[in-house]
């Protein structure tokens, strides 16, 4: 996470008010990877 742009650390804040668990959590980091 630390080589995560700004921009993408900011997504991910407020994707987080929507996870309902860690399940959430790695489907957004796959997403994100699959992205870069």
């Amino acid at each position: 996470m630390k080589s995560f742009p700004i921009s993408k650390l900011e997504d991910l804040g407020e994707a987080l008010l929507d996870f309902h668990g860690i399940d959430d959590l790695d489907d957004w980091l796959q997403k994100y990877t699959e992205l870069s």
